[in-house]
């Protein structure tokens, strides 16, 4: 019983500590991308950060990603398709609206969550081709594109 009792003591001592600081850490690492769009060349200080080994986008190592003006595309192979369940909704970060999802994995798309901010098009999420493997998670972050028909 007296196990049991400190077990339950842990728990509520736990529950009671502040939650991670997750939900500012995204909206810190997703508004930093957004404004890097808009230097002279785009994206060049994200760039520069991942190429001295410094994670921009959370939850890829800087080498999963590829920076270049046009966009910020990170890809990693093997993760659990429950990569995001721990990144909050970032519709309360300034500036951000819900998007749909582009069509360019949606033959193997698991799950997918798209926004618009600051003129960019941002897309994260994980897919498996045919889920005869472990899954891949995905983001990328890059000039919205028209439609057709808008």
């Amino acid at each position: 019983m007296g196990a049991k009792r400190k077990c339950l003591w842990m728990i509520a001592a736990i529950a009671a500590l502040p939650a991670p600081a997750a939900a500012a850490d995204v909206c810190t690492a997703l508004q930093r991308i957004v404004a890097s769009a808009q230097e002279p060349t785009p994206f060049e200080s994200v760039r520069r950060s991942a190429t001295a080994g410094e994670a921009v986008v959370p939850g890829f190592l800087p080498e999963d990603c590829r920076i270049s003006a046009a966009e910020v595309s990170c890809d990693h192979r093997s993760m659990a398709l429950t990569q995001f369940d721990a990144w909050p909704n970032p519709l309360p970060c300034p500036g951000f609206v819900a998007d749909q999802p582009t069509q360019r994995r949606a033959w193997h798309r698991d799950r997918a969550y798209a926004y618009t901010a600051g003129g960019l098009h941002i897309e994260y999420g994980t897919y498996c081709a045919m889920c005869a493997g472990p899954g891949s998670s995905y983001f990328t972050a890059g000039r919205v594109r028209r439609r057709a028909g808008q």
